[in-house]
């Protein structure tokens, strides 16, 4: 349509310009049929001058004319099953990495929060099972890294047992690191835990959530989104249920 409206404007332009060069035309019949012949080559090189500047002005006039009508870009993709356009395309929630804990009693702004990533884990009491973070989808998850032989760990996860219980919708994982599973079992299972309780023999979920130190205990708050809300150390009890009370409302 752009195109056909610049061909109708530059004709109108021709058209407007029409009578002007009729008349110059009729002045230079007139005047050459007076002159001698050979004046008439300069009259007519100056006609072909004229008629240059009148060229120009057209097409500047046509290359300097405003649009008057929206432009077309090209036809989006369609909208078939598996297909995707940049205006239909989620934005990507990059992954999360660990810089500084986060002040107790705050929550890492929405819009700033990373996704958690991929963790997967096996059960303390049955290793042929797994706890997979995934699993764990449009709900709060509270992820506690302890151990038997960390004594804050002992005292913190003894106290959260008696605390103000969360609300519906948190899913409560306790990971036992770099603990011997007897010991683990006899502090976790004997404390009747909240949730599943997950061996990590090395570790490594702590470097695979987004390099988390390697310190205990250690509790990292995940909202519904599945991205990284928080990262305490050494939380309280209470201090826990009001923040994840406070995801669940967001």
């Amino acid at each position: 349509m752009m195109l056909e409206d610049s061909l109708t404007a530059t004709l109108q332009d021709y058209e407007a310009l029409a009578p002007d060069a009729q008349e110059v035309l009729r002045w230079l019949e007139d005047h050459t049929a007076k002159k001698q012949p050979h004046n008439r080559t300069r009259i007519l090189a100056g006609a072909c001058v004229a008629l240059l500047i009148v060229a120009v002005a057209v097409a500047t006039s046509l290359v300097h004319r405003p649009s008057t009508g929206p432009t077309r870009v090209g036809a989006l993709p369609s909208g078939g099953p598996g297909s995707t356009s940049p205006l239909s395309t989620a934005p990507t929630i990059l992954p999360f990495r660990f810089t500084k804990d986060t002040p107790p009693g705050t929550l890492i702004q929405p819009n700033l929060r990373r996704s958690a990533g991929a963790l997967n884990v096996q059960l303390l009491a049955t290793p042929e099972k797994s706890f997979d973070l995934a699993s764990v989808r449009n709900q709060v998850a509270v992820l506690t890294w302890s151990a038997s032989w960390c004594g804050p760990c002992r005292t913190s996860y003894t106290e959260s047992l008696t605390a103000a219980g969360f609300p519906p919708g948190v899913q409560r994982v306790t990971i036992a690191v770099k603990d011997n599973r007897a010991g683990a079992a006899a502090l976790f299972s004997a404390k009747a835990a909240k949730g599943p309780i997950a061996y990590d023999q090395t570790g490594s979920t702590l470097a695979s959530l987004g390099g988390l130190p390697q310190v205990l205990p250690l509790t990292v708050l995940i909202d519904r989104q599945h991205r990284v809300a928080a990262v305490y150390t050494d939380p309280s009890a209470e201090m826990l249920a009001h923040m994840a009370s406070a995801l669940t409302n967001e």
